[in-house]
């Protein structure tokens, strides 16, 4: 076995392991001199199964008191002065409380909402994000915000991505595989706004020409055949596979929460 994999078998006196069904690595539950902390593995895959069935019910019976909850709303294209007019009334409450934030990618919102059960403190949070996502579709764009006149364009005709059983999942395999590249949505290149680069395909692209390919070509060496470049878009990131041939592509029936993907 690998040492870095007999590494992750390691424990301190004061934790306990949680297991992992999806990988090798196992999660930490620690509780010492009255403080918790949970160490849990990064891949998305991993780490929610772990939380949902094992961290999130623990603490839950540990938890007295009110429920906290929040919810964050991201917008592109829109300053913060038209964003903070649209929903002016909104501020100032205690429960939910908004705040808003002025960042790099955007403006950020944030809804908190107390009450003694979840179901609760999710019926005072509804009514405020609802009304603030109409709103925010109306506020006249920015162009000179990043994302300018595009992104208000985006959130005007956006809609929610949500997954649930009916949804497919496919698992992906490249034999030989040269470079890759996992990009945050908002920042990578999608392909739309080179007029240079060829591909075909919709979610799963095949590039003939691309600046991925032409950065290989000039910054590394030694390749015995032709590279291929594909592209996955996802629903929070953009995946560049520089490979020597196709990917193997399987339907993939098992969810990574236990339950069953409805093959259609």
């Amino acid at each position: 076995m690998p040492a870095p994999n007999i590494k992750q078998a390691h424990l301190i006196p004061s934790a306990q392991f949680l297991p992992n069904r999806f990988g090798t690595a196992p999660g930490w539950w620690v509780e010492r001199h009255g403080n918790i902390i949970v160490a849990m593995p990064g891949p998305p895959a991993e780490i929610h199964p772990m939380w949902e069935e094992q961290v999130e019910p623990r603490l839950r019976q540990l938890a007295t008191g009110d429920v906290t909850i929040t919810r964050n709303i991201k917008t592109m294209g829109l300053s913060e002065a038209a964003v903070d007019e649209s929903i002016a009334e909104f501020f100032g409450r205690e429960n939910p409380y908004l705040g808003i934030y002025s960042k790099a990618d955007g403006i950020h919102l944030r809804m908190i909402a107390r009450a003694r059960d979840v179901v609760t403190a999710q019926a005072r949070i509804k009514p405020m994000e609802e009304a603030i996502v109409t709103r925010s579709r109306n506020v006249e764009a920015d162009s000179s915000m990043p994302g300018g006149m595009r992104g208000a364009g985006i959130l005007r005709d956006a809609y929610p991505i949500e997954s649930t059983e009916t949804c497919k999942a496919f698992k992906l395999y490249w034999q030989r595989c040269a470079a890759y590249l996992v990009t945050e949505e908002l920042v990578g290149s999608n392909g739309d706004e080179y007029d240079d680069e060829v591909y075909t395909g919709r979610l799963l692209r095949f590039y003939t020409k691309s600046h991925f390919l032409d950065h290989l070509s000039r910054d590394t060496g030694g390749h015995l055949d032709p590279l291929q470049h594909y592209k996955l878009i996802c629903l929070n990131h953009l995946i560049d596979v520089a490979a020597y041939g196709p990917p193997e592509i399987e339907l993939v029936t098992d969810r990574p929460d236990g339950g069953r993907f409805r093959v259609v």
